[in-house]
């Protein structure tokens, strides 16, 4: 929410497994990002939501092997928009 909160125009997307952001609606409600950030689930070793502008990941990439990292880095390369 931080980062919507300093980017007023700007829209999100909470990935994660989706044990993890199976709570995640009720927080982002209470902060009031309902209207823009949506929730959803999966593994960013398969894929990641396309079309994105900017991709950030925090606490990520140190959890993974390399292998698993570039994994994880292809994904949102092929991903990400045009110009992102």
């Amino acid at each position: 929410t931080t980062i919507l909160r300093s980017a007023p125009d700007a829209k999100g997307i909470l990935y994660d497994l989706p044990e993890v952001v199976e709570g995640a609606g009720a927080l982002l409600d209470e902060a009031g990002m309902t209207e823009r950030c949506t929730v959803a689930g999966g593994s960013f070793l398969e894929a990641v939501p396309a079309g994105g502008d900017v991709y950030v990941m925090k606490n990520i990439i140190h959890d993974w092997s390399d292998a698993e990292s570039l994994t994880i880095l292809r994904n949102i390369r092929t991903a990400i928009a045009d110009g992102g």
